[in-house]
């Protein structure tokens, strides 16, 4: 089994060990039950660095190189989407259990696959607070990726269903530093 997760800047090296860390668990877990079909698991991991065209390298490693019949992992959006690309072509699924984007999941391929759906949740709660204070015009300020873009777009469409509420999109280039 393959496991695309960012281990070093700029990506979350922190998401990503803790996704590391319960890959090794499950695997542990799953062999010692005998493991799958018979066969014992093992992983292997490549770094993504929450950068889309190393997760896609990475993707390519694994698949090619280590003959993994599985890719999951996945904390940042746009790795999983561009991956998922180069997967419909080479044909070994991924899971994403961080990334949440709906993109990730929108050309319906049947290689593509998220546990982490909650982007139109997450906005429908936040909106219902917003319409329970009153509030008429918000500002969303998100960074330029699939997530920050996908959760401003879904913050909108949700909106424009809201009968009086306005809502002002303010992008910033993620690659800025604070």
């Amino acid at each position: 089994v393959g496991l695309i997760v960012p281990l070093s800047a700029p990506g979350d090296a922190t998401g990503g060990q803790l996704i590391r860390r319960g890959a090794e668990i499950g695997v542990d877990m799953m062999n010692a039950q005998g493991g799958v079909l018979g066969k014992k698991l093992k992983l292997f991991v490549q770094d993504s660095q929450g950068k889309p065209e190393a997760g896609v390298a990475g993707y390519r490693r694994l698949v090619s190189e280590d003959k993994v019949v599985a890719v999951p992992g996945f904390f940042h959006s746009s790795v999983a989407i561009a991956v998922n690309e180069v997967a419909k072509e080479m044909g070994v699924p991924t899971m994403s259990v961080q990334a949440s984007a709906s993109d990730i999941t929108a050309k319906h391929y049947d290689i593509a696959f998220r546990t982490h759906a909650v982007d139109p949740v997450r906005v429908s709660t936040w909106m219902e607070f917003i319409k329970q204070k009153g509030f008429k015009r918000v500002s969303l300020i998100a960074e330029t990726t699939d997530y920050g873009i996908g959760l401003a777009d879904e913050t909108i469409a949700q909106a424009k269903k809201m009968a009086g509420i306005e809502v002002q999109k303010v992008m910033f280039d993620r690659t800025v530093t604070d």
